[in-house]
């Protein structure tokens, strides 16, 4: 769990974002240990790391329990020409890499503790001297092999790429989305991806869809959204039927919870066996 109270990431390109700075709390003992004024900026997810562009177009990647105890900071620095145009920063699930993605769709991976050197360099897009992305998601595979990537700023309906981190070439482009793909994550060997108005499971070695669900755009709107149990054998999905169970096991859809009043939000219990939601009316079931 994350000890520390901090945005694992923030958009650039948010007004708000490059004009505050951030402080970053020790959540045990209420301290303050370091005030951030760098407006992109990662935490890995074991909390330990944290990566920040520099206004010298640099990343600082700092250890937060040095900070927290007080200690002589270790501090390494990446550079590279991209990061004049630096637009996500993502750490791998271990803590060991570090992905930085520009503007022109270039992702570079790096080794945390031997920064000098790029372990491997993808093009997410064709260059195209016109291009400027706003954001491009990463996500890394469990076993860290593969990314997969959803770039934002390049049509309305971008595909998913998903790239083999050894070689640095393209695995499987999924481009069955109606809208912007919006959201991603791993199912093993599968991945689950959303836009504002659909959820698919897809098979990343042949690109086809094992599961399609239309979303209720209103729900997600009023922030709604869906959501993976925490044993991983549950997906629920707002619909505009209500809200929907989907064992991702069997890829079988039960048939939607009609619900009377509008939701703001639901959750499913630790088991899977229980659901609680709150309505527009402030009324838990």
């Amino acid at each position: 769990m994350t000890r520390y109270a901090l945005p694992r990431q923030i958009d650039p390109h948010q007004e708000w974002s490059v004009a505050l700075q951030w402080d970053i709390w020790d959540v045990l003992s209420g301290k303050k240990i370091l005030t951030l004024g760098s407006h992109l900026f990662a935490l890995s997810q074991d909390g330990q790391w944290l990566a920040a562009l520099t206004d010298q177009h640099t990343i600082q990647i700092l250890s937060l329990g040095f900070l927290e105890q007080g200690l002589p900071t270790p501090m390494e620095i990446l550079s590279s020409p991209q990061f004049a145009n630096l637009v996500s920063l993502n750490w791998s699930p271990g803590g060991d890499q570090l992905a930085t993605a520009s503007s022109d769709g270039t992702i570079q991976v790096w080794e945390r503790a031997n920064p000098s050197f790029v372990l491997q360099t993808i093009h997410v897009l064709p260059t195209v001297p016109a291009l400027s992305l706003i954001q491009i998601t990463m996500d890394w595979s469990p076993d860290m092999q593969s990314m997969a990537t959803i770039p934002n700023g390049y049509g309305d309906n971008p595909p998913i790429e998903v790239w083999n981190l050894q070689t640095g070439q393209l695995r499987a482009s999924y481009t069955r989305h109606t809208a912007q793909p919006e959201d991603l994550t791993w199912l093993g060997n599968d991945i689950l991806s959303s836009s504002e108005n659909e959820l698919a499971i897809w098979d990343t070695t042949t690109g086809q869809t094992r599961l399609s669900v239309k979303l209720d755009p209103m729900a997600l709107y009023s922030g709604l959204s869906w959501q993976i149990s925490a044993d991983g054998n549950w997906l629920l999905v707002p619909t505009s039927s209500g809200l929907e169970l989907i064992n991702l096991g069997s890829k079988i859809v039960s048939r939607g919870m009609l619900l009377k009043d509008s939701l703001l939000s639901a959750v499913l219990s630790p088991d899977s066996t229980r659901l609680a939601t709150v309505n527009i009316t402030g009324e838990v079931q």
